[in-house]
């Protein structure tokens, strides 16, 4: 079950993050309670803002990949690859897709 929740905590992250944000700007009187105040200093509110956006920013706007996933593990095989060759993704037993790069 853990393994399940870390998956979608990873997967979902910028969708995550972005709700986070999106409260805390409808909800201006959040950042001035006094247990934001007592974790961000006033001085470094201004800058815990910048930096979450530019996290934001950096997270990319899609479901995240992880190792497990067939796209991952083929553009590793193929990266290590210099000539053509055939791929294969097999999930389960079943063969997924079949590229041949």
């Amino acid at each position: 079950m853990l393994p399940r929740i870390w998956e979608v905590i990873v997967r979902w992250r910028t969708y995550l993050l972005n709700i986070v944000l999106a409260l805390a700007f409808i909800l201006p009187e959040v950042l001035n309670s006094p247990e934001i105040l007592a974790v961000i200093p006033p001085g470094y509110q201004r800058w815990f803002l910048v930096a979450a956006f530019l996290l934001n920013i950096w997270m990319r706007p899609r479901p995240a990949s992880i190792a497990s996933d067939p796209e991952v593990q083929v553009r590793k095989v193929i990266e290590k690859t210099d000539d053509p060759s055939t791929i294969k993704v097999i999930e389960n037993g079943q063969t997924k897709a079949t590229i041949h790069a």
